[in-house]
């Protein structure tokens, strides 16, 4: 399950590193309630970027990779 947390709390960039690299899943950071942040380990970033790359091709506007994000914390 992926991590929400508020942004404003949020001290230790080392802290949300360690729980993308454990979970293998992004970390959400909030404002006031509303997503700002999407915050990937880089080999789960490189998974959806080879994803895009066998797919078609063009680039993503932010409702794609959303979608894509959403399919690689699935599988």
């Amino acid at each position: 399950m992926p991590h929400i947390l508020p942004m404003e709390k949020q001290q230790d960039l080392k802290e949300i590193a360690r729980l993308c690299k454990e979970s293998q899943e992004p970390v959400f950071l909030t404002k006031d309630g509303a997503g700002v942040l999407a915050v990937l380990d880089l080999e789960a970033y490189n998974k959806l970027v080879q994803n895009d790359v066998k797919g078609n091709g063009e680039e993503m506007d932010a409702l794609d990779l959303l979608l894509s994000l959403q399919n690689v914390v699935e599988k």
